[in-house]
């Protein structure tokens, strides 16, 4: 599984910071429109960052469950599967 890429991440936080810092004292440049795709861009943006957050915990969440799962079947499984082959093994044998 791929993650976020966090240097290009910060790379772009810091652009957005730069543009919110500039855009007041350059309002003249950009254009209304061309202004108003890029805040709802950054905004979309933004919370898309925070919710791969909030998945990210939930996966680790998820894998902790299954690793401990995991474990627990493996202590009562591996015992029983050896138990169960050893007499296969006596009854082929008479």
């Amino acid at each position: 599984m791929q993650g976020l890429d966090d240097k290009k991440h910060q790379n772009m936080i810091k652009a957005i910071d730069r543009f919110e810092k500039n855009a007041p004292a350059c309002s003249d440049l950009i254009p209304e429109n061309i202004e108003e795709i890029i805040r709802k861009q950054i905004t979309e943006f933004k919370g898309l960052y925070d919710y791969y957050h909030i998945l990210m915990k939930e996966l680790e969440g998820c894998i902790k469950k299954y690793n401990g799962q995991h474990e627990s079947l493996q202590r009562r499984i591996y015992p029983c599967v050896r138990k169960m082959e050893t007499e296969l093994r006596r009854k082929r044998r008479f």
